[in-house]
């Protein structure tokens, strides 16, 4: 038989057993709870080792492919009571400019996805900088116009040309209540009266939206 080696909905991969009998109720709890304990294994260890990742790739990834990896959160998968959160880059070999972020903090829910201009190295590296600096301020308490605002301003300041698109999103999870914000940059020579016009902030409540 085949069980499902999970944790909070990170599929993490699948144990095959062999066994003499089909398993009774009993059994297949302990399968099940067996399975459970293998994840957090798998999840505390992956960290320090490559052979998690020699079992889940099948190809090769380019080098812009595996500068993107290393900016996705520790895990593509959350499942909570009040959400489910999941995440994928593809095609996963050949990505470039392409992440996504979230935090889970006592009561929200933070969600950041962005596109770097372009699908190479250089791509992986100005999304490298985006990623870090919405990291940075996020972890500073900052709010989401705040944090746009910042990784607008590092990417300026820091050289890199070329331009970052992306949305941020924070979820309450005590009601529900959902800010988006929405950053277009209009180019890559800082003109920042046109990135902020460009941004848009949203508060869905159970009424619909209001601007």
């Amino acid at each position: 038989m085949v069980a499902p080696v999970t944790n909070r909905g990170d599929a993490t991969g699948l144990v095959e057993l062999f066994l003499p009998d089909r398993p009774d109720d009993d059994g297949m709890r302990q399968i099940a709870a067996t399975a459970h304990a293998l994840a957090y294994i798998v999840i505390a260890n992956r960290s320090f080792t490559d052979v998690y990742q020699w079992g889940c790739r099948t190809r090769p990834l380019n080098l812009a492919a595996e500068v993107q990896h290393r900016l996705l959160p520790a895990s593509p998968v959350c499942e909570a009571a009040q959400f489910m959160v999941a995440g994928a880059l593809e095609p996963a070999t050949h990505v470039g400019g392409d992440t996504f972020d979230y935090v889970v903090d006592r009561d929200t829910m933070q969600l950041s996805v962005t596109d770097a201009m372009g699908h190479d190295v250089e791509a992986a590296l100005l999304a490298t900088l985006a990623v870090g600096a919405l990291r940075r301020v996020r972890r500073a308490g900052a709010e989401l116009e705040e944090q746009a605002v910042e990784a607008n301003q590092a990417i300026v300041d820091n050289g890199r040309r070329g331009f970052v698109t992306g949305q941020l999103l924070r979820v309450s999870l005590l009601d529900g209540t959902t800010e988006f914000v929405s950053r277009e940059p209009a180019d890559d020579d800082g003109h920042d009266h046109l990135r902020r016009r460009s941004m848009e902030r949203k508060i869905r409540r159970r009424g619909g939206i209001r601007r």
